[in-house]
């Protein structure tokens, strides 16, 4: 392929490289964002990689220990040599941008990275004997892993000062609404030790068949949005369809035997 084709910002990629010549400080928050496959450019990815050895040894990141480190790999006459890394650092006014471009260099790998699923996708239906369903599973690993690498690459860094505002608030607000913080669960000694469903919490309803986990997730559903006309819970399920749901839904709300309802035994009451 046509390397004119291939998303990369070879500018991104030495004004980020300059940048952190220029402020060493600011390496741990580039490489939040960047590993050195990020990096189109071969010889960009081998200076990446010889800085982060610099800053893993405690070690000065600057022209003159960057030079010495690859002339020692053998690696600086292949990257250009002492010139280019002066360049490097030259032609970088500043590090005051480099997140910006840390961040335009991340982003052209991810869009290499759907590129090349896009190839392997072309590839693959066209293969012998391909089945739809094969390579639709492929595909969904592939870009699953694509996109959950932008998730870690969005920035989730935070300082002292910020973690200690949010946490003051998060008290604040605790004891207003005494000590319940998160979604209520519908049962008051469950929330007294949970202090509701939190945010980003990965809740586990776990017990053997025909122990009611049915019956208890709903119930929970239901009450996290009694009283509250405009929200809603999303309830997703692999074995049981939507009638099977909404009959349970019934019998808790309306307070009527499952058995009732599933053998339509209702009367006037």
């Amino acid at each position: 392929m046509d390397k004119t084709n291939i998303p990369h910002s070879a500018e991104a990629e030495q004004a980020v490289l300059g940048g952190l010549m220029l402020d060493n400080d600011r390496w741990d928050e580039v490489v939040l964002l960047l590993a050195p496959d990020d990096f189109f450019v071969g010889w960009h990815r081998a200076i990446y990689r010889a800085m982060a050895e610099l800053v893993g040894e405690s070690l000065p990141l600057d022209l003159i220990t960057l030079s010495d480190r690859m002339e020692n790999a053998g690696l600086l006459e292949r990257v250009g040599g002492f010139a280019y890394l002066a360049e490097l650092s030259k032609n970088t006014p500043s590090a005051a941008n480099i997140l910006a471009y840390a961040g335009v260099v991340a982003e052209k790998s991810r869009l290499r990275k759907l590129q090349s699923v896009g190839n392997m996708l072309v590839a693959d239906v066209q293969a012998l004997n391909a089945r739809s369903s094969d390579v639709l599973e492929v595909a969904e690993n592939q870009l699953f892993c694509i996109a959950e690498q932008g998730m870690l690459q969005a920035g989730t860094e935070t300082t002292v000062n910020d973690a200690m505002d949010k946490l003051v608030s998060r008290l604040e607000a605790m004891i207003a609404l005494d000590g319940l913080t998160g979604t209520p669960t519908g049962f008051s000694q469950l929330d007294e030790m949970t202090c509701g469903f939190q945010p980003g919490d990965l809740v586990l309803l776990a017990a053997r068949p025909s122990m009611g986990k049915t019956a208890l997730a709903l119930a929970t559903c239901a009450a996290t949005v009694r009283g509250k006309p405009d929200d809603y819970v999303f309830v997703y399920s692999m074995e049981m369809p939507e009638e099977q749901l909404s009959m349970r839904l019934m019998s808790m709300e309306g307070r009527v035997e499952l058995s009732r309802l599933r053998s339509a035994s209702l009367g006037d009451e």
